[in-house]
């Protein structure tokens, strides 16, 4: 398997993984959040990753810039949203190392936070953390259950206790649908 940044004519291909991986219905509105995340200029810097073997690309992740600002802090970060593997290659490690890969290079270029709305038991496993109780709190308030999913990993360290306050989106994600997974 290689992972590598996405290329426009990936698109076609991106989808059907997210059609495969959400079902028709929920998939066709991660499709449209991607779409809209990929010509969204409050994105940038944005990291699209897709993962590739020999029946072609099985799997896509992407992370879109947020912020943090709190007492006279801006700390910049990225939401991982969405990760997806195409239903037939599933269970392998796909979604794993696009998640690795995609924080490594994160941590490379000087990222300071991610967060993910997701399974605490899947995001965990990648050192993601509650985010709601270090005081860093979802664009829009959620609802118990789906606050243990909210969760945050330090790229940088020393941030995590000394930055507190609500994540702001990129313009395509900031939308309260999004938010009750």
């Amino acid at each position: 398997m290689t992972i590598r940044t996405s290329e426009a004519s990936d698109r076609t291909a991106i989808d059907a993984i997210h059609l495969s991986a959400f079902g028709q219905a929920q998939g066709r509105e991660i499709v449209a959040l991607v779409h809209a995340l990929e010509a969204d200029d409050s994105a940038e810097p944005r990291l699209s990753l897709v993962a590739q073997n020999e029946a072609g690309l099985v799997g896509h992740v992407l992370f879109t810039r947020a912020t943090v600002e709190s007492d006279a802090q801006r700390v910049d970060a990225q939401i991982l949203a969405p990760l997806a593997v195409h239903a037939a290659h599933q269970g392998r490690g796909n979604g794993g190392a696009l998640v690795r890969t995609g924080l490594a290079h994160l941590a490379q270029t000087g990222g300071g936070l991610v967060f993910v709305l997701g399974d605490p038991g899947y995001y965990s496993r990648f050192g993601f953390r509650a985010a709601a109780p270090l005081g860093l709190n979802a664009p829009y308030p959620l609802t118990a259950e789906y606050l243990q999913g909210w969760m945050v990993q330090e790229l940088r360290p020393g941030l995590l206790g000394s930055v507190h306050g609500v994540v702001q989106c990129a313009h395509a994600l900031d939308d309260p649908r999004h938010w009750c997974e």
